[in-house]
């Protein structure tokens, strides 16, 4: 049994054979795209790692056929800053051609990373941001304010011939509770789950519906679509939790309170009432107004 050089898993396939060792088919998709064994038989394990480290650094980005022709050129050699040095000059070449918006880059890199998807969103925990992927537009975590459980479901009853006979039990547990399925006499209940997801309410006021469920499904077929809506729901929890703790750990704006101010005024008046009545003269009663005002 072979093991691979870069992650030291057992490799199944002679056809991962590199010039010093062997590299399995997930560190393969880490170097270049597409199945071509003779790309890995011309370079040496520690030139295999510094290529999936280059490419890791332009996100995840394997090199395509053309990218490896051209770095090809500069082989055979055993100077592996050469090789790294190549590796960054094709992903600067790429991306400087490259006329994409930014958001789009960065869903076609979230896709290739698997990045967590939920229905048209991704979610950025490095930026505290979700992307949506239809727009594509941001949307920051500090704007989402709360959300709502959309769970709508129904029961499908159908005619049954033979033996009577009675089998009960949830067909779905957890957040959206027990949806309870039997078989009683001829009747055959089936629970169907038409609509789950959330609706997301942010600071603007606007909402959005993040669904995993937009159709009806048989309950009993949609395992995968409810635990995607657990994990939504407990992602929304985090956020929101994280927002309020922001919000408590930021001081308060001190209260502004003009108390030397409000008393100079009040000075100032008593000075101007004694003017008022002929007690001091005017130039007592500017003299008076500057010292209060500090002037």
């Amino acid at each position: 049994m072979n093991i691979c050089s870069l992650c030291n898993r057992k490799v199944l396939f002679i056809g991962d054979k590199i010039k010093d060792g062997f590299v399995c088919s997930d560190c393969e998709k880490k170097l270049f795209k597409g199945t071509f064994m003779i790309f890995f038989k011309k370079y040496s394990a520690e030139q295999c790692r510094i290529i999936a480290d280059v490419n890791k650094q332009y996100g995840n980005t394997p090199l395509n056929f053309n990218q490896e022709s051209e770095l090809e050129k500069i082989l055979p050699t055993d100077d592996d800053r050469a090789v790294k040095n190549k590796v960054i000059e094709i992903h600067e070449a790429a991306e400087a051609n490259d006329t994409r918006s930014y958001e789009q880059k960065v869903l076609d890199r979230a896709k290739h990373n698997g990045s967590h998807k939920f229905d048209d969103w991704y979610y950025f925990d490095d930026k505290n941001q979700m992307l949506v992927t239809k727009t594509p537009w941001w949307c920051k975590y500090t704007y989402i304010v709360d959300y709502k459980k959309i769970e709508e479901t129904h029961d499908e009853t159908k005619r049954k011939h033979g033996v009577a006979r009675t089998i009960t039990g949830g067909i779905i547990a957890g957040p959206i509770g027990a949806i309870a399925g039997a078989v009683s006499g001829h009747d055959k209940v089936k629970g169907f789950i038409d609509k789950l997801g959330v609706t997301v309410y942010l600071k603007d006021g606007a909402t959005m519906d993040i669904m995993t469920v937009r159709k009806p499904i048989k309950a009993s077929d949609a395992t995968f679509q409810m635990q995607e809506y657990d994990l939504l729901c407990r992602k929304l929890n985090s956020i929101l939790v994280a927002n309020q703790n922001t919000q408590q750990s930021q001081p308060a704006e001190p209260v502004q309170e003009d108390v030397e101010e409000t008393d100079a005024a009040e000075q100032i008046r008593k000075f101007k009432s004694l003017l008022d009545d002929g007690i001091i003269t005017q130039e007592e009663f500017e003299a008076k107004k500057k010292q209060i005002l500090g002037l």
